[in-house]
């Protein structure tokens, strides 16, 4: 089901801030920050106050579309998620992220954390750094 279908399935209508956001971010493979994504929404004509740019990533957040990553300077960013679980390795260099399957990998270290802390554990975020094949190259 695609970005479209999944809005309405949810009663919403396809609003004009949900598709410019939508297809910005499907179009880069890099995460961007509020502000960047109202930037570049202002650079290609549109006219969204950097308001609306969080409430509409808040609401696709919710609808499960995007998904949280930590910039190199620590700032966040968002993305489009696909489905499954996944974590995010980004480039230090370029901010290029890939993401990557995995949560059965961390169910072991879920349950010492429960263990050590007597925390009940109901959600994670994993993410990596590093330098990408082509920032590699240069």
């Amino acid at each position: 089901m695609d970005w479209q279908e999944r809005i309405r399935a949810k009663g919403l209508r396809i609003s004009e801030p949900r598709r410019q956001i939508m297809t910005l971010l499907a179009e880069t493979t890099v995460p961007l920050s509020p502000a960047a994504i109202h930037t570049c929404i202002q650079k290609q004509g549109g006219s969204l106050s950097l308001a609306s740019v969080y409430r509409t990533l808040r609401l696709l957040e919710d609808l499960d579309l995007l998904c949280q990553v930590y910039l190199a300077d620590g700032n966040l960013g968002f993305m489009v998620h696909d489905s499954g679980h996944h974590h995010h390795v980004l480039c230090r260099c370029c901010n290029r992220s890939v993401d990557f399957p995995g949560n059965d990998d961390l169910l072991a270290l879920a349950a010492r954390v429960e263990e050590l802390t007597g925390y009940t554990i109901s959600d994670h975020m994993l993410q990596f750094y590093g330098l990408c094949p082509q920032c590699r190259q240069a």
